[in-house]
């Protein structure tokens, strides 16, 4: 498909609206809010076509004493992002050297289009102490949720689907793909000189997948392996450790 091609992948136009504030709320409180939206256009009829993106995010910190941290922090985003194609023709127009949309070879009524629309929320807080001079001790714990929605639009008369597919059982929403993280974060920091500092960490994840598309597959389909695994709940345990030398 000739129109599927883009030479100049800086040809785009993008619209970025960002908005960022900050208050302090008494002596030891503080409070920021970041707000952002951006719509992207490619220029383009078919493959990626356009995206938009809004985000927003809420962050604070307490100071309990001299020595102890509370923080906190919230955010939101959402992504909507479109694509379009045509489905090559099956019958003798594929014999057609023309490759342009609307053509023998690329007829309308095999043309279709993508839309994914995701959303994500995240919220965590945390606890940073200094015992003593050096010693930094680090604790947070983080909350995300996300999940996607994908829409499709063709002509159930064309030839968009293949020829196994059944027109009616065609569904033009797919179910809800989600997403469920649990992540806690620990770590013990000590600064040896204003240069080098060592640091162990220790890092819990646990997160829940519900995706349809790996559901009730069979690795093996005709002798040709198609996947060597489904992903699943899962939960993760890290524990390490770093130095870092400034200079």
């Amino acid at each position: 498909l000739r129109n599927f091609r883009q030479f100049d992948l800086g040809s785009q136009e993008l619209h970025d609206v960002a908005l960022r504030a900050n208050w302090l709320i008494g002596p030891r409180v503080d409070l920021s809010l970041a707000v952002r939206y951006e719509i992207r256009d490619f220029r383009a009829s078919y493959g990626v076509t356009d995206s938009r993106v809004a985000e927003i995010s809420l962050d604070t910190s307490i100071q309990i004493s001299p020595r102890l941290t509370g923080y906190g922090f919230a955010s939101f985003d959402w992504r909507d992002r479109r694509m379009a194609s045509i489905n090559g023709a099956t019958n003798l127009g594929r014999d057609s050297t023309d490759f342009r949309a609307g053509s023998a070879r690329f007829p309308l009524s095999n043309r279709w289009t993508w839309d994914s629309d995701s959303r994500g929320i995240t919220l965590g807080a945390g606890l940073t102490a200094q015992p003593h001079e050096g010693l930094e001790l680090r604790a947070d714990y983080r909350f995300q949720r996300s999940h996607e929605v994908v829409d499709t639009d063709f002509d159930r008369t064309g030839g968009a689907l293949t020829l196994l597919s059944v027109a009616a059982d065609a569904p033009s929403r797919f179910p809800t793909l989600r997403q469920v993280d649990h992540v806690v974060d620990a770590s013990v920091a000590y600064h040896w000189t204003d240069a080098i500092t060592t640091r162990v960490f220790y890092r819990f994840q646990y997160s829940t997948i519900n995706d349809f598309q790996q559901q009730g597959l069979q690795p093996v389909v005709n002798h040709n392996l198609y996947l060597g695994h489904v992903d699943d709940d899962f939960a993760v345990h890290v524990i390490g450790a770093t130095v870092r030398l400034r200079y």
